[in-house]
């Protein structure tokens, strides 16, 4: 399904860019979410409409793309805080950095550098749904998420789902990371 065009209640606007990353906004009434579906489906922007406050911290050096910042040398932590920009990000299979079967998992484990997928499954003036989507690459993970806004809100629903795609059972980290 395609985001429908409306600027009242509910609403998605899914054809837009920041710092040449594809950006997903989920908003209402109420609140604006920005998501960075090009770095982790990090929310990069939680604002409160009424009175103008977002909500998330900001790192003094702004969002840089991940994919713009070449590494002079390897850290062993890995990229993430080369590009750290504050927010709220997913950190899975494991806040790191370790390793993991033997891969090299970096901080805030794999998914927080990945892009993800989306597919918008209700798009009404009274509640947007949209499922995001990731598979890891180098952990035999799945992971889906759901986010849910409903017209004259001020929550969000987010329900995250993760499958192991491995005939073994694996042992995981799994956390949500909002800087406020």
């Amino acid at each position: 399904m395609r985001a429908g065009y409306r600027h009242y209640g509910c609403r998605i606007t899914d054809e837009s860019t920041y710092k040449n990353m594809h950006v997903l906004y989920m908003e209402n009434e109420l609140i604006k979410i920005g998501i960075l579906l090009d770095k982790g489906a990090d929310f990069f922007q939680l604002i409160h409409k009424p009175t103008d406050t977002d909500f998330l911290w900001r790192s003094p050096n702004g969002l840089l793309d991940p994919n713009k910042n070449r590494d002079s040398i390897a850290p062993s932590t890995g990229r993430f805080l080369d590009s750290y920009h504050g927010g709220w990000q997913t950190i899975f299979p494991g806040g790191g950095p370790y390793k993991h079967e033997g891969a090299e998992i970096g901080l805030h484990g794999e998914i927080a550098q990945l892009s993800w997928d989306y597919d918008i499954k209700e798009d009404t003036a009274e509640r947007i749904e949209v499922n995001f989507h990731v598979n890891c690459l180098r952990t035999p993970f799945r992971v889906h998420r759901t986010i849910v806004l409903e017209s004259n809100q001020s929550w969000i629903q987010m329900e995250d789902e993760i499958t192991n795609l491995s005939p073994r059972d694996m042992q995981v980290m799994w956390g949500q990371h909002p800087a406020f």
